[in-house]
């Protein structure tokens, strides 16, 4: 075993002896001492009492949390619910699969990996069935909970390897290992799911013929634009901002009076940086409550200031940097700038959420599914939840905004604690200076007594060690209440096996107090278990300033697991304080979802301490849809000191239409002073604006009157069209793409060029179908973060040898900015056929070329089972059509002719390749040159040929005949002879016209298994056979006469050798 191994393990076990002490010390710890035997009636909690406060008004409106009820129930062990990140082929993606673990194997979701690896997959959750193909056409598949097909044959389903859960469908990662060219890998410890695909997928091909097309015009070849094209879009000077625009007129009996709030976010481009202006008052007091600007960029990329290579930066108002255990972000007038992923938590085992939103509106965050906190936003515009604990693996965050009028708008956000641990090499940063609580104006100033405004500068710094172990310092200036303070931090990020841990110390050069904090979390048989340990000596900082009496000891646990359905955390936490007060919380949550997609979730805090503090009280609540109808009920309740219900809530949502919805609200006071509200609001969605009125009384005789209009402005800069919206606009992307047919192929878009009908645009996860003005407008994208762009083919209603200049686009959405998107839309063509090969020799996997009219090659095709390609995507222009060297040479064959076309128009092409043996002796056609789309030919006959070459040659006329319609022209030097199959021979002879024997020529060749050809005399027909292969288009073979072939004019009147020619694919469809 090597040394650096042995240190591994030894440091494993270490980590996990130090989790088992802390579970021991935590919950052995002897029995506090009791200085009040009798319980009182009732008991405030103290001025430094710590914890969270129980909820006491969730908002009414709530999507159902957790995941609906299982579709069925599986036996056979117990289950555990994985957030797994994906890894494929090494490249790290940013999204998530639910996946399953049970008695050690491996579930996943097909219908959710389906639709990330551009799989056609879907599952249908009422049949419990799964249907598509992967990579290829012909791979089949079609699964069930009992049966499944894979590529056209039965499979057999192990009991238990497939089953249905929250409309999904799981599948036994070993049988899709077996069926799909899938390898899959655990790690546990970052919480990843490793995929190497074994053949390119679909993603993956594209990506390689990108490369291909890239090199191809790198030496000048004309072909199709890059597969893949980013789209770089510059800031500018100055640009029409989008704006989320708020005002609600409203009469209050208890004020007496009439007033109007408003509010406004205006977000774009402005001195070639990202701008943000908010301001909210009342008239008509003229009262400005809140005004903020700041200034800044964000570049996932890292390409920001130079050498700096920073991902953020920002100044103006700004949310200041955090450090552990001395720094939170707190509002101030300074600048903030930074290298680090912009997803990334802000420290090892917490994160914060913080950014705008609009007045009035209530802001759940829920964490995997289970809602974990709540805000109202106020008269500032702004949410904040601070210092938000990472769970060990995945944490899958949402944010649910609830507007007054039942709007209803997400932010979803994946953090992984271990992605705060450094590659190897890798430095990052993270600075700002500030006066904090000031604002740029001062009208936005949060000072107070407890929070004073001064100087403030927070920053740390971050090395990659090791792949496992980061090391990190940093520093701070801050002003609290008693003065100046100055600190200086050290800490450890560490993983080993799979235990998360981390080491932090901070130090008061001020007054020579410290603390240090050490936090474990790692996961054991499905059990999430994270647990801390604080060592403090009087210490302020930001993150404790409202105290007056210090935590100079901290214990937390915490575990978290998934019983099937049924989500449940239990954490304790133990504070010793310098007083020698002594305080546990302990803080149970479950949820679970119910029937008809209601879920429950029920909240309980127990907190106790030595002097006295015994209170025990809890929220319960209910969410989901009944019918059409959104319900939510929650109750508020004690069970210690005192057994009372406190508060309940009940609203509901009824839908009329797509466009009006109506909400009420009634909420009961039960305990204390006594009292019922009811609040009805009646919203009406124009598209363009939001409207709504509102409704408001108590049995105390106050009542309320309001109206609310929300509507959202934009512009798209290269159309200049306005877009009015009733979404928020401002802070999150718009893409705007305009798809036109360009006949010239020069990817600009001319004014007699419009959009092509009936087509949809994928834009990231979104499918949009183009308006009346040839636009498809996503809206509400994130920001930061790539999406793509590309015409939807599973919706695509136009021509189908329409295909996009350029097959996906990729641009970053900013805030703000809506960005266009012109989409050529090229007219090409196809060109189809089969490879036949002599006997004994599969015709199957060849890769034949598509070669411009320098020889360079533009296309490239695997044939089938039966030798079908398809070349797709063919721009005009000469080409010949021919098997690779390559593909002969491994298979000993030979190709005499490449079929050759000219392509002027778009159109469907049918051409056939005729292999033979390498050693076949070499032959050429009876005509002079082969006809373009020609093949095999006859063996060479000598004397025969050179009689054909002294020969008048026979011209074509094209007239109508009593046969039919007027027929195409060929020239005789323009075709082939070969041999005809058995079935083309007999449609020969059916067809083939009586002629006197008498008129035959004796050296007329003949066609191997075919009626004898008779010659052609003036004016008579000729037979053209086009032999389709029946195995690659179920059709038959079809006879074509060309009449009225003239002899030449000058020259005596002989009687020509006829040959049976075959026309392989010389006429289009």
């Amino acid at each position: 075993m090597s040394g650096d191994l042995k240190q591994k393990l030894y440091l494993g076990i270490f980590a996990r002896g130090i989790v088992a002490a802390l579970v021991l010390m935590l919950f052995f710890t002897p029995a506090l001492a009791e200085t009040n035997t009798e319980t009182p009636s009732a008991v405030t909690p103290p001025a430094d009492f710590v914890g969270p406060p129980v909820p006491k008004d969730l908002p009414a409106l709530a999507e159902p949390t957790g995941p609906p009820a299982s579709a069925a129930v599986v036996s056979g062990g117990k289950e555990e619910d994985l957030l797994l990140q994906l890894i494929i082929n090494d490249a790290e993606l940013e999204d998530v699969v639910e996946a399953l673990r049970r008695d050690g194997k491996l579930y996943l979701p097909i219908g959710q990996l389906s639709g990330i690896l551009d799989f056609p997959i879907t599952v249908d959750p009422v049949t419990k069935t799964a249907k598509g193909w992967f990579i290829r056409q012909q791979n089949t598949l079609t699964l069930s909970e009992q049966s499944g097909g894979v590529k056209g044959k039965s499979v057999k389903i192990p009991p238990g390897s497939v089953f249905s859960r929250d409309a999904e469908l799981y599948v036994d990662s070993d049988l899709l290992h077996e069926w799909m060219p899938l390898d899959f890998s655990v790690d546990m410890r970052r919480m990843t799911l490793g995929i190497t695909a074994r053949e390119a997928l679909p993603f993956q091909a594209r990506d390689m013929r990108d490369k291909k097309r890239q090199a191809l015009a790198q030496r000048g070849v004309a072909v199709k634009d890059q597969t893949f094209k980013k789209l770089d879009i510059p800031y500018e000077a100055a640009q029409w901002p989008t704006v989320d625009l708020t005002i609600s007129p409203s009469y209050d009996s208890t004020n007496k009076g009439l007033r109007t709030d408003y509010s406004a976010l205006a977000v774009g481009d402005f001195g070639y940086l990202t701008s943000r202006l908010y301001a909210a008052g009342n008239m008509p007091d003229d009262n400005l409550s809140d005004l903020r600007l700041s200034f800044g960029r964000d570049d996932y990329e890292k390409k920001l200031l130079g050498f700096m290579k920073a991902s953020s930066f920002r100044f103006g108002d700004i949310n200041s940097a955090s450090l552990t255990q001395v720094a939170t972000p707190l509002q101030g007038r300074g600048f903030t700038v930074t290298n680090r992923e912009l997803q990334r938590p802000d420290n090892f085992d917490v994160t914060n959420f913080i950014g705008d939103s609009k007045p009035g509106w209530e802001v759940e965050l829920y964490r995997n599914g289970t809602l974990i906190d709540f805000q109202t936003v106020g008269q500032d515009g702004r949410y904040n939840f601070r210092a938000v604990p990472i769970l060990f693996g995945n944490n899958q965050f949402r944010l649910a905004f609830y507007g007054p009028q039942g709007q209803v708008e997400e932010i979803t956000r994946t953090v992984n604690a271990a992605e705060s641990l450094m590659e190897k090499g890798q430095v990052s940063y993270n600075f700002s200076a500030d006066e904090k609580n000031k604002s740029l104006f001062g009208v936005s100033d949060q000072t107070s007594a407890t929070n004073p405004a001064g100087f403030a500068a927070a920053g740390e710094m971050e090395y990659g060690a090791t792949k496992w172990l980061t090391v990190a310092a940093g520093g701070a200036h801050t002003v609290l209440t008693d003065g100046e303070h100055n600190y200086a931090t050290a800490g450890l990020r560490a993983s080993v096996q799979s235990v998360l841990a981390s080491l932090d110390g901070a130090y008061d050069l001020s007054d020579s107090t410290y603390s240090t904090r050490l936090s474990l979390s790692t996961e054991f048989h499905g059990t999430l278990v994270s647990a801390q340990q604080k060592f403090a000596r009087r210490f302020f900082s930001e993150e404790n300033a409202t105290l007056t009496n210090p935590i100079n000891r901290q214990s937390v646990l915490r575990v978290d697991r998934q019983f099937g359905d049924l989500g449940a955390s239990l954490s304790y936490t133990r504070n010793g304080f310098d007083s020698g007060r002594l305080e546990q919380i302990w803080t149970n949550q479950i949820s679970k979802p119910l029937f008809g997609g209601m879920t429950f979730t029920n909240t309980l805090r127990y907190d106790k301490d030595n002097l006295g503090l015994d209170q025990l009280n809890g929220s319960a609540f209910l969410r989901g849809y009944f019918a059409r109808i959104l319900l939510g009920a929650q109750a508020d309740y004690q069970a210690r000191p005192v057994r009372q219900l406190d508060t309940v809530k009940l609203d509901g949502v009824y839908p009329f239409s797509p466009t009006i919805n109506d909400r009420m609200v009634v909420t009961r006071q039960v305990s204390g002073a006594r009292s019922t509200q009811v609040e009805n609001t009646a919203t009406f969605d124009l598209k363009r604006y939001k409207l709504s009125v509102t409704g408001r009384a108590n049995d105390d005789g106050d009542y309320f009157a309001g109206l609310t209009f929300n509507m959202s402005i934009g512009r798209v800069p290269d159309s200049g069209k306005w877009i009015l919206s009733s979404k928020t606009l401002a802070e999150t992307g718009t893409v705007a793409v305009i798809p036109y047919i360009d006949h010239n192929y020069n990817q600009l878009r001319d004014a007699d060029e419009k959009s092509p009908p009936s087509s949809s645009i994928r834009i990231g996860n979104q499918t949009i179908k183009v308006d009346k003005h040839g636009t498809a407008i996503a809206s509400q994208l994130a920001t930061n973060l790539p999406v793509s762009v590309r015409i939807d083919p599973e919706n695509q209603q136009a021509s189908p040898l329409w295909t996009a200049g350029v097959d996906e686009y990729k641009v970053v959405p900013r805030a703000g900015k809506i960005i266009t998107v012109p989409l050529p839309v090229f007219e090409t063509s196809q060109i189809d056929g089969t490879v036949s090969a002599p006997s004994g020799v599969s015709p199957q996997n060849l890769v034949v070329e598509l070669a411009n009219a320098d020889g360079q090659v533009v296309r490239t095709t695997h044939t089938a089972f039966d030798g079908y390609y398809l070349l797709e995507g063919v721009m005009p222009g000469a080409y010949k059509i021919r098997v690779s060297q390559e593909s002969l040479s491994e298979r000993k064959l030979r190709q005499d002719d490449a079929p050759s076309l000219t392509i002027t128009v778009s159109d469907f092409f049918i051409k056939d390749i005729h292999l033979v043996d390498a050693g076949a002796p070499a032959s050429g056609p009876p005509f002079g040159p082969p006809m373009p789309g020609s093949a095999a030919i006859v063996p060479p006959n000598a004397k025969r040929d050179e009689e054909e070459a002294s020969a008048p040659k026979w011209e074509p006329v094209q007239t109508a005949s009593a046969d039919g319609p007027p027929m195409p022209k060929v020239k005789p030097e323009d075709v082939a002879t070969e041999p005809l199959s058995p079935d083309a021979a007999a449609l020969v002879a059916a067809a083939q016209p009586e002629i006197p024997a008498a008129q035959a020529a004796p050296d007329a060749p003949q066609a191997q298994d075919a009626v004898s050809p008779a010659p052609v005399s003036p004016r008579k027909s000729l037979l053209i056979v086009n032999e389709a292969a029946p195995a690659a288009t179920d059709k038959q073979p079809h006879i074509i006469i060309v009449n009225n072939l003239q002899p030449p004019a000058a020259g005596p009147q002989q009687a020509h050798k006829p040959s049976l020619v075959i026309v392989n694919d010389s006429f289009q469809k």
